[in-house]
């Protein structure tokens, strides 16, 4: 009987020791329905080309007309008259402005296609005004001295049938958030693949979840990372991630991932990057200098201006949350159906966040 209870104790210790550790699934994590704080284990590559397919670069292309004033023409902000400013200019010239950003396709039928991207890549003013400098007579910002009018506005996607121009369906500035559509003959499906992911939820968002973004920054088609920083919610609710953001990511989604691939969620959308405005000492612009043409030890003798300029700190990018997109859409529903783009597939509005 003694030499039987050895053999037991150990038989059980061998059991034991083969029982999986509740932490590895298949030497995965296991799934607890929460956002992951890492990067995919699995090959995630067919689910982000996925992602990468449905996100456009969206070319956005404003002309205006300019009319240059004289100060005794005595035009203020209050009586500006088109057809007067017309006769009385010393002079009116063209010019443009355009902006790049990123679009994704919500809505793609055979000859049908719509967008969602940040209203600041197609909201352009109908009217600039400059005014004369402040004197003791007249106070700064009363008389008008440059006034230009828009006159057309271009907004086309890269691959997009020739001179295909979209309309802005809906608009909000002050979300920053838009929708842009057109209809077209003959659409190849294959080339607007719509965006595949469900509507996630920003309020299981924490510190260190992982997010990817794809989007056009300079022009560029990428796909990149980054980890939740912060939350706000307020009238306005947005996170911030230390993705890498430049000119052109506005309007990218942000997706992150609950338990794993495939399992990607859109959270928002890319729409600014922390910036610090500095002001520098340049030489005049006639529209044919360019670096080139200055001399390098050898003293400039021109005009020196005073210009802002913009200096992007990378790795702090603000996200619109996707509850705020979800609000925007179901307010305009009614509208871009009367339109005849049906958005009622496009975040159901019975769903909860």
């Amino acid at each position: 009987m003694k030499q039987v209870i050895p053999l037991i104790i150990i038989t059980f210790l061998v059991i034991h020791s083969c029982v999986p550790q509740s932490s590895n699934y298949n030497g995965l994590p296991l799934p607890d329905n929460k956002y992951d704080t890492h990067f995919p284990v699995r090959d995630a590559t067919p689910v982000l080309n996925d992602l990468v397919r449905s996100v456009k670069k969206l070319h956005s292309s404003v002309f205006y007309r300019s009319f240059t004033l004289r100060r005794d023409n005595m035009i203020t902000a209050q009586n500006l008259n088109r057809d007067q400013i017309e006769k009385i200019a010393i002079g009116d010239t063209i010019f443009n402005q355009s902006v790049i950003g990123s679009a994704t396709i919500f809505l793609s039928e055979p000859n049908q296609v719509a967008m969602l991207t940040c209203a600041h890549v197609v909201d352009f003013p109908d009217t600039i005004v400059h005014f004369f400098p402040e004197t003791e007579d007249t106070p700064a910002d009363s008389l008008v001295r440059v006034i230009a009018y828009k006159i057309r506005q271009d907004n086309y996607l890269t691959g997009f049938p020739k001179d295909a121009n979209l309309d802005i369906l809906a608009i909000d500035s002050k979300l920053d958030i838009a929708i842009v559509g057109a209809s077209f003959p003959n659409l190849p499906d294959e080339s607007y693949t719509p965006f595949p992911f469900p509507a996630g939820n920003t309020k299981e968002l924490n510190w260190g979840h992982v997010v990817y973004l794809a989007g056009y920054p300079l022009g560029h088609q990428m796909l990149t990372g980054g980890i939740v920083s912060r939350l706000t919610y307020t009238t306005r609710r947005s996170f911030l991630i230390d993705a890498s953001f430049n000119q052109g990511m506005s309007g990218a989604p942000v997706v992150a991932i609950r338990d794993g691939t495939p399992n990607f969620e859109i959270v928002g959308l890319a729409n600014a990057v922390a910036a610090e405005s500095r002001y520098v000492l340049a030489p005049e612009q006639n529209g044919t200098d360019s670096e080139f043409d200055y001399i390098k030890n050898v003293p400039y003798e021109g005009k020196i201006f005073t210009r802002r300029t913009e200096q992007i700190r990378y790795g702090v990018t603000f996200v619109i949350a996707i509850e705020d997109i979800i609000q925007f859409v179901n307010a305009h529903r009614e509208s871009l159906a009367a339109k005849g783009y049906d958005f009622s597939g496009i975040f159901p509005q019975n769903r909860e966040h």
